[in-house]
């Protein structure tokens, strides 16, 4: 699946060009979001659809640095004539040819135009715990960063190739066991995400919700949704004097989802096993396993999230 325009556009990596050519693509639709997003973003982490906009990396980490390493996990595929192409994932140990043989290329438009299907991405951590974002653009071409650094590199003398991952839109895998306080080693905000605006949360929010929130698995897509959507997240007292002049939030509280906000990421823990996270509101966390299994940690009370880095 070529990661399209969008994608492509998020290399610039310049916040006020972003919201600029996001309103433009569709500007009713995107207008509110856009001006939040220029409100909450925050230049501490970087996502695989990203451009590093700070010094390039000079040195890609070492395979033996790697602590742990995944791919997003899959997309579900409406069932439909003719099917949709899966989602893809790269092996570890594709991934791991990169690193051991891969060689910095110098010239950032070398992904233009290169997409031949095995599009995908996702995170690794280093064993001090430092989170990297990755991107395989084609078979030779590999984008990787870590804050506001990254780089590309290219397999000059071999290739890889992504497999496919369908995950069928009825199913719902239940994530049975999710990972605890104790568990957590280290963990990233994605705040650069593909539409609208991001803002990071807390490690003192994220320990909470490992600590409190109550584990709640699904028997369907639509009993997940019915959940997840009925979530209101409420601003803290400085974000929402922020955006007041945007929105109006009911009764204080707003619904990430039509906002277009976002706040998710990934963690790792300390066994060596990457979890997705996305906040649905003030009382609950969504987790999910690379390969798609899924469950919600629901708080049994209100737990202030913190007020997020403004810019």
């Amino acid at each position: 699946m070529s990661p399209g325009p969008k994608i492509l556009s998020h290399w610039k990596r310049a916040v006020g060009s972003e919201i600029i050519w996001k309103a433009r693509a569709n500007p009713m639709k995107q207008v509110v979001p856009l001006l939040i997003a220029w409100l909450l973003l925050a230049a501490t982490s970087a996502r695989a659809n990203s451009y590093a906009s700070g010094p390039p990396l000079v040195k890609a980490p070492a395979p033996e640095d790697v602590f742990a390493f995944a791919s997003d996990p899959p997309c579900p595929t409406p069932r439909q004539n003719p099917p949709l192409e899966p989602s893809r994932v790269l092996l570890q140990e594709d991934f791991m040819r990169f690193l051991q043989d891969g060689v910095i290329e110098p010239d950032p438009s070398a992904i233009a135009n290169v997409s031949d299907g095995n599009w995908c991405r996702g995170y690794f951590f280093t064993n001090d715990g430092t989170p990297y974002w990755w991107a395989l653009w084609s078979r030779h071409l590999l984008s990787i960063g870590t804050g506001d650094r990254g780089c590309l590199l290219r397999l000059r003398h071999s290739e890889v190739k992504s497999v496919p991952a369908p995950m069928d839109s009825e199913d719902l895998p239940p994530l049975t066991k999710p990972p605890e306080e104790k568990d957590l080693f280290a963990f990233v905000t994605d705040l650069y995400p593909s539409t609208g605006g991001a803002f990071p949360l807390s490690k003192k929010n994220l320990r909470h919700f490992l600590r409190e929130g109550k584990h709640v698995v699904f028997q369907s897509r639509s009993e997940f949704y019915d959940i997840a959507s009925s979530q209101r997240f409420t601003p803290s007292p400085e974000l929402a004097k922020r955006i007041s002049e945007f929105i109006a939030p009911v009764d204080g509280s707003l619904c990430l989802n039509e906002l277009d906000l976002h706040c998710e990421g990934a963690l790792v823990t300390r066994d060596r096993h990457i979890y997705f996270w996305k906040l649905l509101g003030d009382t609950a966390l969504e987790l999910t396993s690379p390969t798609g299994e899924k469950c919600i940690l629901l708080l049994p009370e209100k737990f202030p999230i913190q007020a997020p880095s403004l810019r």
